[in-house]
């Protein structure tokens, strides 16, 4: 293990890409990109592909950035946390630090995925084919091995983090391939599956369902929350329906419309944001996007975050259908238009282009992409087709990159192609005995073809447990659960007190995140399904949902296997 300061790497990272600047066309270079880490930071020198090290110069390495909590004790459980994206840069270090904070102290471990943030790579696509989950799974071993350490206690993967996770536990957990043990818990929040997309119109049904679970969380954010635009609620969703489509159509993605705005809005001197009936503000844009994380769950977390969402949807369209009129000045009486517009501008859930780009398409993450790859076969031409009309129609389907001059969407332009066989990610292929814990909001667009069923019941074969929770959106750093009732016997002295939970510190907030985390960890699996925090899960649910007026939907859900291990009759939660 080597460590090296800020100054050095940013030299080092800057000499190895100059290298490569003068071999391959700047048209399909990605960018670097610099970001900053919480924590120690540590340094560990990786072959870009293991298996062919000995074909290798002994330069065709990588250096691979993680961070440790300080102080690292090496006889403490360390916890490794794998982001989403794949490519975020974690920026929000709340589950870090909880974890970090424990009265039973932990390690926690996170790092730049190769090819974001810190762990560039050099800037020529050729590099690209080393960009795949299969060899950031090996990196998360060699950082095991950097610390030194026996095993990991435990590893927390979020969205695409789970794919990481979930194929460690596949390799190194026990029961994995590798016939080795090194991981002790696995925790999979928001996990990510695309089992089903095996056609062309399995590919389009789950683009279809993750847009009903979108449009029906906006519904309820009016029925809920703004109750005054209730009765237009769906008139709305057919309005919001109708533009998901178009864009989807026309450009590729909503993410994509959102990151390049404003050269879309100023293209070579045209407006294709317009030409295409798209002409919406940026916050329109970003409030769209947010409909995956807010869900319509009011608690102290998130009512702000849908209402600012909703408001600004509604006012964007009220200047665009005669029925919504009444609402081009309208706001509620607790939220300004102004401040609604402030909060979605400043969200922001970006990853670094290269690393999503090319992992989402080569690791079957990409459902538009896979669409167009199963229906056309190559890969070329499913990317250009993946990005939208307006690309595909600029620069053709098949024709070479370099006739490719007006690119409205250079990421896909970028990719280093490969003959590869892609098939969707099945997380089934991966199958392990290490305990488990699966949190899944019921309002995540994301999972929106039941992925964690297919875990649950499919990929794992050791002790496991499943908690649904309804009206949860996909967390974008972390997963927001509502508060402990101060009268719960939970939130007396601390959020976790239990006969048979375990406290985390005082200084913490009444929080199921927090307490179930905590517990999952720190207990043994039977002691955890039995843990009196499970009822507290139930009945604050249920407390919420009553408060909501919301009786009628449905509640959260609890499996565990051993005892429901099976699908069918005897798979009803507790």
């Amino acid at each position: 293990m080597q460590r090296l300061t800020h100054k050095r790497m940013v030299l080092l990272v800057s000499l190895l890409m100059m290298s490569f600047l003068a071999s391959c066309s700047k048209d399909r270079h990605w960018s670097g990109l610099d970001e900053l880490g919480l924590g120690e930071e540590r340094v560990v020198f990786v072959p870009y592909d293991e298996h062919r090290l000995n074909l290798m110069s002994q330069g065709d390495k990588f250096a691979l950035h993680y961070f440790v909590t300080q102080p690292f004790v090496k006889a403490h459980p360390t916890v490794l946390y794998c982001a989403g994206g794949p490519g975020q840069i974690v920026t929000d270090p709340t589950l870090l630090e909880f974890l970090a904070k424990l009265a039973a102290p932990y390690n926690v471990v996170y790092f730049h995925i190769r090819g974001a943030g810190k762990s560039q790579f050099p800037q020529t696509n050729n590099y690209d084919q080393y960009l795949r989950s299969k060899f950031a799974v090996r990196d998360i071993e060699r950082i095991r091995k950097d610390l030194g350490i026996e095993k990991w206690h435990a590893i927390v993967g979020l969205s695409y983090g789970s794919v990481l996770a979930q194929q460690y536990a596949g390799l190194y957990g026990k029961g994995g391939s590798a016939g080795t043990d090194l991981l002790e818990k696995l925790v999979l929040v928001a996990p990510v599956s695309l089992y089903g997309v095996l056609s062309e119109a399995g590919a389009e049904d789950l683009v279809k369902k993750m847009a009903a679970v979108q449009l029906e969380t906006l519904r309820k954010i009016y029925t809920y929350g703004l109750k005054d635009v209730s009765d237009y609620q769906s008139l709305i969703a057919e309005a919001i329906a109708t533009v998901l489509e178009r864009v989807d159509l026309k450009f590729g993605s909503l993410q994509f419309v959102i990151d390049e705005y404003e050269r879309l809005a100023n293209f070579s001197g045209r407006n294709l944001l317009k030409e295409n009936n798209l002409e919406y503000s940026h916050e329109f844009f970003k409030s769209l996007r947010l409909l995956r994380s807010v869900g319509w769950l009011r608690d102290e977390n998130q009512e702000t975050r849908q209402d600012s969402v909703g408001l600004v949807i509604v006012r964007e369209l009220a200047s665009k259908i005669d029925q919504l009129r009444r609402f081009s000045e309208w706001q509620p009486e607790e939220l300004s238009y102004e401040d609604a517009k402030k909060f979605v501008a400043d969200s922001s859930n970006r990853s670094a282009q290269r690393v999503y780009k090319v992992m989402s398409v080569y690791d079957g993450l990409d459902a538009r992409f896979l669409k167009f790859r199963l229906a056309q076969g190559q890969i070329q031409g499913a990317l250009r087709s993946s990005a939208g009309e307006v690309h595909s129609e600029l620069c053709g389907v098949s024709s070479g990159w370099q006739s490719c001059r007006e690119q409205v969407n250079p990421y896909v332009e970028k990719v280093g192609l490969s003959n590869e066989n892609i098939t969707a990610w099945d997380p089934a292929k991966f199958p392990h005995q290490v305990p488990t814990l699966i949190l899944k909001g019921g309002a995540d667009p994301v999972s929106a073809g039941d992925e964690e069923d297919r875990i649950y019941y499919e990929a794992l074969r050791g002790s496991r447990s499943l908690i649904k929770f309804p009206g949860i959106g996909h967390p974008v750093g972390d997963l927001d659960l509502p508060l402990i009732s101060r009268s719960s016997p939970l939130a007396e002295d601390g959020p976790c007190k239990g006969n048979r939970s375990p406290r985390p510190p005082h200084n913490f907030t009444h929080s199921l995140k927090e307490c179930l985390l905590y517990s999952f960890l720190t207990l043994e699996f039977e002691q955890f399904k039995n843990a009196p925090l499970l009822n507290e899960i139930e009945t604050t649910f249920e407390r919420v949902l009553k408060k909501m007026g919301a009786q009628s939907e449905r509640k959260a859900a609890i499996f565990h296997c051993p005892e429901q291990c099976d699908r069918g009759p005897k798979t009803e939660p507790r």
